[in-house]
């Protein structure tokens, strides 16, 4: 099907249903932003490695980006956002392990 650009950006919402996962969604967030429901969705080792940055605007960062790509394939997979398991590709790219992704493919980039 075509790809169409997009003609307007929306808000970063806290209901993420509108994903379509036969659908390509670039997701654009500001990672100045500083949500209470991040760190709900991240694993113990999410957070340890969030706290490995000296200073707050990285961790900050690092926290806020990791918890929307989990509400993102969360609602794309019908899966709890926490419930989601991450492994590493060859060259350390992370992929989605649990629930099996089944052709889901995601990428993330700053």
């Amino acid at each position: 099907s075509p790809v169409f650009p997009a003609t307007t950006w929306r808000a970063w919402p806290n209901d993420v249903s509108f994903l379509d996962r036969d659908a390509i969604h670039v997701v654009r967030l500001d990672l100045s932003i500083t949500s209470s429901s991040d760190d709900a969705c991240l694993t113990p080792d999410e957070l340890t490695r969030a706290n490995r940055y000296v200073v707050e605007p990285p961790r900050r960062r690092f926290r806020r980006c990791r918890a929307a790509l989990r509400r993102c394939l969360g609602a794309l997979t019908g899966t709890p956002p926490a419930s989601l398991r991450f492994g590493a590709e060859k060259f350390g790219k992370p992929i989605l392990v649990e629930p099996d992704p089944a052709g889901l493919v995601f990428n993330v980039s700053h």
